[in-house]
């Protein structure tokens, strides 16, 4: 092995051996005192717009002033599956049209593994100029 390849060499196996160590995803792993560290669970949300408009789905969760996190678009007339939405917290559902128009739900909590369909009838009523908060 030539002298210039013989420190990226290393690198790489120390980076390997460091890797090796790093607990895998989905997976638990022994925590202090015995306990175990829990992944997060997911459900699964699809949305039906039966809406004239294209709708972005987002979610806030129970806390106080958290980040509104998107989750996907859905068209006019679809039916879309969007990213999967934390369970086992509290979260509120929102589709906000392009105009700003928003359409809450109530807060709610998913069970883990949940799938839930969110039908938005044609005669929802979205609160006008409304944020998404």
């Amino acid at each position: 092995m030539s002298r210039s390849l013989l420190p990226m060499f290393v690198v790489l196996v120390v980076a390997l051996a460091a890797g090796a160590c790093l607990p895998r995803l989905g997976q638990r792993s022994p925590g202090q005192g015995g306990g175990t560290v829990r992944t997060a669970e997911l459900a699964t949300l699809s949305v039906h717009n039966e809406t004239g408009a294209e709708l972005v789905i987002a979610y806030r969760s129970g806390a106080p002033e958290s980040p509104e996190i998107i989750v996907g678009r859905v068209g006019p007339g679809d039916i879309t599956e969007v990213a999967p939405i934390p369970a086992g917290e509290p979260i509120r559902l929102t589709a906000t049209r392009a105009d700003g128009a928003a359409l809450r739900l109530a807060t709610r909590t998913f069970e883990a593994d949940e799938s839930w369909l969110w039908v938005i009838p044609s005669d929802a009523r979205f609160e006008p100029g409304a944020t998404t908060r």
